[in-house]
């Protein structure tokens, strides 16, 4: 019964991380990933006062990360929002 389970881990593991080779999604992605995305919006806001065209806070992140990706050409990145125009980080459109 303890090898099965440890068989079991192992297949798992195994199967992940031919999954991860496979699609190689993590290659288009955005740098900075997720965690960019999600919390660039308090720095925006509450540091550099550019919410909603956010210049500032991607040229602050590059002086910290210089081969951080310009999110405004990356497809998962900041894009103008149709209705508005202002620009929106992926998870806000």
């Amino acid at each position: 019964m303890k090898y099965q389970k440890l068989l079991f881990v192992l297949v798992l593991t195994c199967c992940n991380l031919a999954a991860f080779q496979y699609y190689n999604h993590y290659k288009d992605s955005l740098s900075g990933g997720d965690s960019w995305g999600y919390y660039s919006h308090l720095p925006s806001t509450f540091l550099y006062q550019d919410w909603g065209n956010y210049h500032r806070t991607v040229a602050a992140t590059k002086t910290q990360y210089p081969n951080f990706q310009d999110p405004y050409i990356d497809k998962y990145g900041i894009r103008a929002c149709p209705a508005t125009g202002q620009y929106l980080i992926k998870y806000t459109n």
